[in-house]
This record gives C-alpha cells, structure tokens and sequence, in this order.
C-alpha cells in the first residue's frame, strides 16, 4: 500500500495496518506491523522506522497477549464485528489504552489506540461511576465485584429484582452466596485464568428458591482498579441456552465499549424512559430533557424512523438487532437489546449507539488506498509477484503474465524452480538463503523461462517478507532487461572485437596484457603475424579484395590454434597471437603450423595468394615487460619478413604482370 504512510500520517490519534500472513492453505498464520503512523510508535514506546515490517509480536509484545488470540480477532472482525480490548498498558509508564482493531478486506487489520476518557467528564471508560449509570439501563441483571475480596460493590435495578432483595442486603456480600456456585480460591477468572466467564449457574433469590440464568463475567479497570462486572438473564424453560449465553457476552463486550456509546432505554412506542451523558450529547439535550420523548422528537427523522422500526423488529421477534445509519455525514452503529420480563414478554429495549463517523472515513481512506495501489500494481510495466517460500507463487501482476506467457492461475503455487533457468537457479536459492538479510531490498538478476522458451533476463529488487520471527515469503519487482542485456553485450562486443574478422582487437590484446604483467603467468608465448603485400592489394585490386585475404589469413591463424589460445587483430595487416601456457617448443611448432597451413592455402593458387611473416617470443622471466616481450616477438617477424623478399615476389609476380606495376617498386 504505497499511500498507507501518508495517509496513516494525517491521523493525529493512533494508528496501524496489520499485514495477514496466510499460510499454504489461506487461513491466518501471522501478522505483521506493515506501517504505522508516528502517534501509535510513540505510544508503544518506538519510531515508526523501528516498527514497520516486523511481526507484531516482536514489534509490540504486549498486543500478542490480549485476551483474544489475533486470528480469533481476525475472524471477529471478517465477520464484521470489529473488536475493542479491555485497557491495557502498552509501555513501561505509558498511559492506559484501548486497542480497536476493524478490517475491510481479508489481507489487512487496522488498529486504533484510544485512551479512556476522564472519569470526570462524567461518562469515561475507567471510572466506577460511569459504569455504574450505565448499568442502571442494562435489559439484565448486573453487578459489579471486587475480584480481591468477591464482594458485590454494585447491584442495578434488574439483579435486585431477579435476587427478590434490597440493595443494602446484596451490596457487600459475597458474590457466590448469590450468583456463583464457586468457592472462594475457585472463581474462573480470578484463579483459573479464564478470560472469560460464560456458564449456566443458579441464581439464590432472597425468599430460598432457585432461578436458572445464563451468565457472562469479564474483568475490566475502574478508577485504576480491578473489577469483575458480571451480567446474567433468566433461563426461560425450554430456551436455547447457547443463545442466550451469547447475548450476554454481547452485552458484557458492549459495556467495555461503553465509554464510546449513547444509550438509550426505551419502550416500544419509543418512548425514551432512561438515558446516559452520551446519548444527551448526540441529541444536543440534557439527559432530564430527554426522558419522556420519543425517539422521532429527539432524532433527525430519517435516524429516528429507522430506529423505530428495527426496535419493533427486534420487540417483536426477541432478538438482538444490529445495523448502521447515516444522518449529516455522521454514521453510527446501533444495536437493540429488547428487555425480557419475568413472564416472557418484550415491552423494552436498550439501544447501544456508537459513532463510528471517524472509522468509517478511515475505512474509505483505505480502501482508496488499496484501489490505488492495485491500480499501480497492475498497470505498471515492471514484473510484480509474491513468492510463498513454501507454496509457491501467490500473486503475479499483468506485466509478469504478459511477459512469461502464463496466467495468474497457472502460476499460483508453481515453484520457482519451475520456472527459471536451471543455471540461473543456484545464483537465485544462493541470494535468499546467504544474502537477502531482514525487510531490505536487495538488487539481483535472474532468468526466468517464458512459455514459449524464451530467456526473460530480470533485474529484480527483491525482499523477504517475515513472520512469527522468519521468513515466509519474497516480495519482487522485476524489470525485463533481455533487449538491454543484449544491446550491452553487443556493444561489448564491438569493443573488444574487430568487425571484420571477429577476431578480438587492439585494445582488447593490451588489456590481455597488462593482467598478464599484473598476475606474472608465465610461460605464455606470443606471436606475431603480419600479411605481406596489403596495401599493394588493397590498392591495385580495391579494398574488398584486401579484406578478402585479411579475412582468409585470420582463419589460417586460429585453424593453427588450441582452443583456448587468443587470436587478435591489432593493426590492418597485423595479428597477434596469445598462446597460454606455452613453453618455446609450443610457440616454435604453432610459428610452424602457420607457415605449413598458409603454404597449403598457396598450393590452391588462389586468385591473390598469401604472405606471412612470423615471429614468437615466450614470457617466462616475470622481471620482463609485456612491452618488452612485444618487442621480440616483432623483431623476430621483421627478420623472418626480410628472408621472404624472395618467395613474396615469386608468388605476386604474375599478379604485378597482369596489372602492369613494378613489383619492385611496391
């Protein structure tokens, strides 16, 4: 997501994009911290440089231990629930926070951190008053208990009904002489570890009998204390206990978040009958002012129709109802509870109410992002894929099927062994075993083989992508170079060689040279050729006759040749011969060979014959100069040129006859 950084940037409060890690088969196997903005760093105590692309575990240890796992969060949030943590510390001396993690697409999570707010705006996570004014509106029984000792600090309106006891006999009793079968040292969450509580208990009434309920305990942090708010319905007979289990979990989560929500007590003609600080402040009202009114007389009329007829819905058929509108760019998520009487009847309901205005603008955002960077994704002409060290290719983009020839879906799960050139497979598997170090982009080649066999020369940009302290795949943009490789080899090429013969030229034997002076090989014999009587070609029969004989006598030379001996052109008649590894006894027999082989060419009477001087010298005294040695070679070819006078004017002269020149004279 290329615009994440920036985007993420503008958002004063704090934020992150958690990558999902698939294993083989899809499902969640880690997640990683792929960008952050500078707010949520410094709340976890961090830079934002030192958190990307690291695993969250390694990244924020504390949000690997939250009372859900992260792919139960995960699930939660595919299933369009999102889901709020209780507060949690993120940092040594760091603020107490609530961690809001939400998703729109499957590969990515966001997380939010917001801070309770002060309990004395009156309606603030963390404060024991607060919680308690909300609770006086909960459809159930609920009490509040001091996890040290199990007493109940607090008991609302709806446990003292179910308990048939007044608020001065419950408040300060043991919990279990109530609600819970559990001796004290036994209690589920307090000792056993259990996160969550959600059982089927007995409730003990005042009056000696017994009332079946469903029951929801979750711990939470008032005022900086612990606490254990607990939350319980009656069990009609023949109900669907697992449902009603859930509903209280619901409500008990939703009461976590209750800082964040208005809520809202009403009857069925929608009546508002109680109401907390939050629901005033979105009416714009005093919470006196809004008892007594209908929810079509507090709320925008397109907001308070929508509401009242869910709220039958949800009256009518018993069940919780949940959904989201929109009034003045604002959005909200609603949730109805209808309130069951002792005899079964649904007459009430509370509604949770939450702006999610902020998230939603966020979401939207980020699913801009997301279509831009799949955009620059697919409309690039660069190769982009992700390599799954395991199960292969997971994701190519156009310009990779376009170039390779195969479609998306012949290449999901193929292994790159598969697909590139056996002699470049050994440099690639060493480059991610030995050189592709943590998330750093390494540039390298490699050649992969397109569909119809051809060679794709890459220059890739690669990186590892990690996971639960390893790698698991490799992300790579890749750019096909073949043309260019080939342009560069052919301009090397000319550089090195001579266009007429193919034979390596002048610059080319002196760059030979000087290694050889460098690395002190020896021996290493030289020869030098030079063609007698070129110029007198090239001028009395044109200089494509010349090229001819050039052309001819560099293919006697390298016929004479080992297979790794150098042959160069370094003048217009001049050849020099680089014999590796050479003794005199080999450089006097290959002289001899070219003497023999141009001997032979002669015997054919060609229609211009061929003349050639040869002379050898071999480097064997590391001391002497590689110019020196040069020297030699060449003195040793002008004597040999001076003793063929004779023969070069026995082979020309029919030629100078029937051109009419003076042999001599040339």
């Amino acid at each position: 997501m290329t615009q994440c950084p920036e985007l993420l940037s503008l958002i004063p409060e704090p934020y992150a994009l958690l990558a999902v890690v698939p294993d083989a088969a899809g499902a969640p196997e880690g997640f990683m911290l792929r960008e952050c903005n500078a707010a949520f760093a410094r709340a976890v105590g961090g830079s934002p440089e030192e958190l990307r692309e690291r695993p969250l575990a390694e990244a924020v240890p504390v949000l690997a231990e939250l009372e859900l796992s992260w792919p139960e969060i995960y699930h939660r949030c595919r299933e369009g629930k999102g889901w709020i943590s209780g507060e949690v510390t993120l940092r040594r001396g760091g603020a107490r926070q609530l961690v809001k993690v939400f998703s729109e697409h499957p590969s990515c999570l966001l997380i939010s951190l917001q801070p309770p707010k002060a309990a004395a705006a009156g309606s603030g996570r963390g404060s024991l008053a607060a919680v308690r004014q909300m609770l006086e509106t909960v459809p159930m029984g609920a009490v509040i208990i001091d996890p040290g000792e199990h007493r109940i600090v607090y008991a609302n309106p709806r446990s003292l009904a179910l308990f048939g006891a007044s608020r001065e006999t419950v408040v300060g009793s043991v919990c279990h002489q109530f609600i819970c079968a559990a001796e004290i040292g036994r209690c589920p969450v307090t000792d056993l570890g259990q996160e969550i509580d959600k059982s089927e208990r007995v409730l003990l009434r005042a009056d000696g009998s017994a009332l079946p309920i469903a029951k929801t305990v979750m711990p939470m942090v008032l005022d900086g204390r612990d606490y254990l708010v607990e939350t319980f319905v009656p069990l009609q007979a023949g109900g669907k206990s697992a449902e009603v289990l859930r509903e209280t979990e619901e409500i008990a989560r939703l009461l976590q978040q209750a800082p964040y929500d208005a809520i809202l007590l009403v009857s069925a003609d929608g009546t508002i009958l109680a109401a907390n600080e939050v629901s005033a402040q979105q009416a714009g009202k005093t919470r006196q002012q809004l008892l007594g009114q209908s929810l079509l007389q507090v709320f925008a009329p397109e907001l308070a129709r929508g509401r009242q007829n869910r709220l039958g819905l949800a009256l009518q058929q018993k069940r919780t109802v949940h959904f989201e509108d929109e009034h003045a760019g604002s959005c909200y998520e609603v949730t109805i509870f209808p309130v069951l009487e002792p005899g079964g009847e649904a007459e009430r309901a509370t509604l949770f109410v939450q702006d999610v205005t902020e998230r939603r603008q966020l979401e939207s955002e980020l699913r801009l992002a997301r279509s831009r960077y799949r955009e620059l994704f697919e409309q690039t002409s660069d190769l982009v894929y992700v390599y799954h060290l395991e199960a292969g290719f997971l994701a190519v983009n156009h310009a990779f099927e376009r170039a390779s020839g195969y479609t998306r879906e012949e290449l999901r799960g193929v292994a790159m062994a598969d697909l590139i050139c056996p002699d470049s497979y050994t440099r690639f598997r060493d480059i991610v075993r030995n050189r592709l170090k943590g998330g750093e982009w390494l540039l390298h080649d490699m050649v992969l083989l397109a569909r119809d066999g051809r060679r794709l020369e890459l220059e890739v940009s690669s990186r590892q992508l990690w996971a639960g302290g390893r790698p698991y795949a490799l992300q790579g943009i890749a750019r096909d170079v073949t043309e260019r490789n080939e342009l560069e080899r052919r301009l090397r090429y000319l550089t090195s060689h001579d266009a007429l013969t193919g034979l390596y030229n002048r610059s080319h034997f002196w760059e030979e040279m000087r290694k050889l002076e460098e690395e002190k090989k020896t021996p290493v014999g030289l020869v030098i050729c030079e063609i007698d009587g070129l110029r007198l070609v090239s001028e009395h029969l044109g200089h494509q006759a010349g090229d001819v004989l050039v052309w001819n006598a560099a293919r006697l030379i390298r016929n004479t040749l080992r297979r790794d001996d150098m042959v160069c052109r370094i003048d217009s008649n001049e050849f020099a011969v680089v014999l590796w590894d050479a003794p005199n006894l080999v450089a006097e027999r290959v002289a001899s060979r070219m003497r023999e082989m141009v001997s032979g060419y002669n015997s054919h009477q060609p229609p211009v014959p061929l003349s050639l001087s040869v002379g050898w010298a071999v480097y064997s005294d590391p001391a002497e100069s590689v110019s020196a040695l040069v020297k030699r070679a060449e003195s040793h070819m002008r004597q040999e040129q001076l003793l063929n006078r004779e023969l070069f004017r026995e082979l020309f002269s029919p030629l100078a006859d029937s051109l009419a020149f003076n042999l001599t004279e040339e």
